[in-house]
């Protein structure tokens, strides 16, 4: 079992995003992520329209991510914020399955999964 802590980077919308759109990650969290080679970083990108039954989770690590993809200048809440642009067919991509069972695998046996997690960070 790995005593590296694992960080949660969530990001995502609550608006109408075609399913097949490519992920936006705010450059921020890319940086963050290159710049703590200690920690095991993950980004969680959640998809929560209101015609969707539930949230869609997709999860992909966080380094390197400014090394494979481009950044852009976008305005989605009016204000120019820069992101990271991860088509939706990224290899590195998790399903949501698959990347809680690594979540419990990796935290099975410690006393809480609370104590193995950094405190999350939201957008």
């Amino acid at each position: 079992m790995s005593e590296r802590p694992i960080r949660l980077e969530v990001t995502g919308t609550c608006a109408r995003v075609p399913l097949q759109a490519p992920l936006w990650i705010l450059e921020g969290k890319a940086r963050y992520a290159d710049a703590h080679p200690d920690e095991d970083i993950f980004i969680v990108h959640v998809l929560n329209p209101p015609h969707l039954k539930r949230p869609i989770l997709r999860v992909l690590p966080g380094k390197g991510l400014l090394d494979r993809y481009p950044v852009e200048v976008k305005r989605p809440y009016g204000v120019a914020e820069r992101y990271v642009v991860v088509p939706v067919t990224a290899p590195e991509i998790m399903r949501e399955e698959v990347f809680l069972r690594w979540l419990e695998d990796r935290t099975r046996g410690q006393r809480s999964l609370q104590q193995t997690l950094l405190p999350l960070a939201f957008d």
